[in-house]
């Protein structure tokens, strides 16, 4: 009996969390046949850190030196599913017209505060896992064309089946000091904080251990060169500062060892939610011309107002000057917004189980 072939199209590096506890869930069951793919690229470095994340974890690859190429392989393949990230970019592209299969499953990678996880409705796509009731309606109201499907952010089954040996790993490799506090710096690509904290942070945070975790625009693409070279600059100038190596592609791990995270406009002000401690989130940005000279437009093109809403969960600062004492604050009383933590995750993820790659499971078998 031929077995279901599954392709898991990881356009981007930072896609593959989104994958990965689904991809555990099922890679043994023997009616499926699986395979990866990424592009042959926006940026040569990122393709080349998501080969070598596949070798390293033994995937079995498609992959061909262009991407006309790499989409004739997957022809090849045929498979009967591709579960994406995204449906702007990729072999979806290629098959735009061709009729009844494969079907796309997208396992949006980012539940955050942009309004691109709206905009983002191919028809092409068949079936969206959604993380929320909240979410089912907001897309909805949106046009989204798919069939959704409630199973919850897989992503973060992880958070809730806590590995103390795997995060006393991640302590030792990245030598924190067990006598101090570790706050998580994890600002996104664009609209980012770096630009207004980067000649803060390094002092507001003495006294703890401060990893930072970029997102990987930041480090493969050449407009938030700037960007970078702060934060190389604040790794070098700080010696409780580790600034995580581009080919981290997965949060949680470094998630799971700190005590309080700062961001801005990122999707992890959600992620973090499962753990129930406290998050600085950072609403000022540096923003390029345009957006500066029409507040508007912005507004209304990247952020999506209403999700934007959720804000009594974290503490929001706009003068870096001010983030040591918003730090203190928290480290000293870190279950203050618990309340209201746990009423997000609620109204946001909704599912607090961990066992969302179950649920995918169960919706995907019966597609099959």
């Amino acid at each position: 009996m031929r077995k279901i072939r599954i392709l898991f199209e990881a356009y981007n590096y930072y896609h593959l969390p989104q994958y990965l506890p689904f991809y555990n869930l099922i890679k043994d069951d023997p009616r499926f046949d699986i395979y990866f793919a990424t592009s042959t690229g926006d940026s040569v470095q990122e393709r080349d850190s998501t080969l070598r994340h596949f070798a390293a974890n033994e995937f079995r690859v498609i992959y061909a030196g262009t991407e006309e190429l790499r989409c004739n392989a997957i022809d090849r393949f045929d498979p009967d599913f591709i579960i994406i990230g995204w449906s702007r970019k990729g072999y979806l592209e290629h098959v735009l017209y061709r009729p009844g299969r494969p079907v796309f499953i997208m396992m949006y990678h980012g539940i955050g505060i942009k309004s691109a996880y709206y905009r983002d409705n191919s028809r092409r796509v068949q079936y969206r896992v959604v993380e929320s009731p909240y979410r089912m309606e907001q897309l909805k109201r949106h046009g989204c064309h798919a069939t959704l499907l409630p199973a919850g952010f897989i992503k973060l089954d992880p958070l809730f089946h806590p590995d103390q040996t795997a995060s006393d790993a991640v302590r030792l490799e990245l030598r924190l000091d067990p006598r101090r506090k570790t706050v998580l710096y994890a600002p996104t690509y664009y609209p980012s904080s770096i630009g207004i904290v980067k000649d803060e942070i390094g002092g507001a945070t003495r006294g703890c251990n401060l990893i930072v975790k970029l997102h990987n625009y930041t480090w493969f693409r050449p407009e938030h060169a700037a960007d970078l070279a702060s934060m190389k600059d604040l790794a070098r100038n700080f010696d409780h500062v580790r600034l995580l190596p581009p080919d981290t592609v997965n949060v949680l791990p470094y998630m799971q060892v700190s005590d309080l995270m700062i961001t801005d406009a990122s999707s992890v002000m959600f992620e973090y939610l499962p753990l129930d401690r406290p998050l600085i989130v950072f609403t000022r940005y540096k923003l390029i011309w345009r957006h500066w000279l029409f507040r508007y437009f912005f507004r209304k093109t990247r952020i999506d107002q209403e999700t934007a809403g959720f804000k009594d969960f974290f503490d929001p600062i706009e003068d870096p000057k001010k983030l040591r004492g918003c730090i203190d604050r928290n480290l000293a009383d870190p279950m203050r917004l618990s309340s209201a933590r746990r009423k997000c995750l609620k109204d946001v993820l909704y599912y607090a189980d961990g066992k969302s790659a179950h649920r995918l499971l169960e919706q995907f078998e019966k597609l099959l």
